[in-house]
């Protein structure tokens, strides 16, 4: 592409708009094999741009339907699956902040059970806490659910 690792890499997004699209034909394909997808490995999901056009959103979309339409093929009636707050560093101050301007209510119950997941704190970059927790939801996420979607397959 010609860019520069220096300001190009900071000025310069390129989307590929139809990810979407392109992994649904991937998965739609007869000799499709399972295998890890990376997804947004670096910032994808948290570019300002994502807000717009929502191309991570999609494709987490896709993969869900995928996995709950397998899920149902097996026989399951319903799914539950969570999604584990995680606040980084230079994250934690803005989502706080958007928190206490949408829902000033909330802040301390939503902060507060992120910190009893993390030992009393916004965040924990362990590896092996990070996504599960501990204290006294670590437990609840490795068996079920903490903050969790339902979706029924009937």
């Amino acid at each position: 592409m010609g860019l520069s690792s220096g300001l190009d890499f900071e000025s310069r997004i390129y989307a590929k708009i139809n990810a979407g699209e392109l992994l649904k034909r991937e998965l739609d394909k007869p000799s499709y094999q399972p295998e890890p997808i990376a997804l947004g490995v670096i910032t994808d999901a948290y570019q300002p741009v994502e807000r717009n056009l929502r191309i991570t959103r999609r494709v987490i979309e896709i993969l869900s339907e995928r996995v709950l339409e397998a899920c149902a093929e097996a026989g399951a009636t319903s799914a539950s699956y969570y999604i584990v707050l995680r606040l980084p560093w230079e994250v934690a101050p803005l989502f706080k902040g958007w928190l206490a301007a949408h829902f000033p209510d909330r802040v301390d119950r939503v902060m507060g059970r992120a910190r009893d997941m993390r030992g009393g704190k916004d965040y924990d970059s362990d590896f092996s806490k990070r996504m599960k927790g501990e204290e006294v939801y670590g437990p609840i996420c490795s068996s079920s659910a903490f903050i969790r979607q339902r979706s029924s397959l009937a």
